[in-house]
């Protein structure tokens, strides 16, 4: 669940933490993905799927990001005092 109030606009991005870090600055989902593969869904608040992304063995240092309409690997962009949704994320360099 995200915090009340939560919104993006059109074209913005937001980073979500797949970890139990929830000391740590940032939206954190509470629960890590699978280093082997796994699924993640979103979905909105009346429990419709929004996107859904399934993947394989992760890759070190590179993340999982959308460009448009397709998930691809990216180099990880987080850098704080950043606020979510002012940049877009890098392309990888593979």
């Amino acid at each position: 669940m995200f915090p009340t109030g939560t919104t993006l606009a059109a074209g913005q991005y937001l980073v979500i933490w797949c970890d139990t870090n929830s000391a740590a600055a940032g939206l954190h989902t509470g629960f890590n993905l699978g280093q082997t593969g796994d699924s993640l869904l979103l979905e909105d608040s009346a429990g419709r799927r929004v996107d859904a992304l399934s993947f394989g063995l992760q890759v070190v240092d590179l993340a999982l990001a959308r460009f448009g309409n397709r998930w691809s690997l990216a180099q990880p962009t987080p850098a704080p005092p950043i606020p979510n949704g002012r940049w877009p994320p890098r392309r990888p360099s593979i």
